[in-house]
């Protein structure tokens, strides 16, 4: 009897699927809201139970950094959804890589300044993550730049052959 059923019974139901791509396009804006208003509670818990003023001070900026990307957040989503093709973390030309790696070097800076003058372990290991993610971020522009000059060169080398 066994040799009678279909092993393998098409039901239509794989020519419906919703590709991954248009998923995580509805998807997106829902996790990325969910992380900031994480973010943001985080900061304002940190604020309230901070035993000094730098931690206090930290708190504050995480929430009103959360705050103002959520904000951010959604009105990207309103106007028509994050793309997941472009990163909003890196840019394509030369002198907004240079004022962004100036930005991120200030911020950085900035962090390595908090951690060793402001007292307590909270403070320092935010500041140290401050100056790791501005490293990370001029490092990835830096080579995101230079990727796209050479996608962008051999690109105009293929069109120039083809002539």
């Amino acid at each position: 009897m066994t040799g009678d059923m279909p092993r393998h019974v098409s039901s239509g139901a794989t020519d419906n699927r919703v590709p991954l791509a248009e998923v995580m396009r509805w998807l997106l804006p829902w996790i990325v809201g969910g992380l900031l208003g994480g973010m943001l509670l985080a900061g304002l818990w940190t604020a309230s139970r901070a035993e000094d003023e730098g931690t206090y001070a930290m708190g504050m900026a995480m929430a009103a950094v959360a705050l103002l990307s959520l904000i951010w957040e959604l009105e990207t989503g309103l106007q028509g959804g994050l793309d997941l093709q472009r990163n909003v973390f890196f840019v394509d030309t030369g002198p907004s890589v240079v004022l962004l790696s100036l930005l991120a070097s200030v911020a950085g800076l900035a962090g390595l300044i908090v951690a060793a003058r402001v007292p307590g372990a909270a403070t320092e290991g935010v500041g140290y993550a401050m100056a790791t993610i501005s490293i990370g971020l001029i490092f990835s522009n830096i080579k995101h730049y230079f990727d796209s000059r050479e996608a962008g060169a051999e690109c105009g080398s293929r069109t120039h052959d083809e002539r």
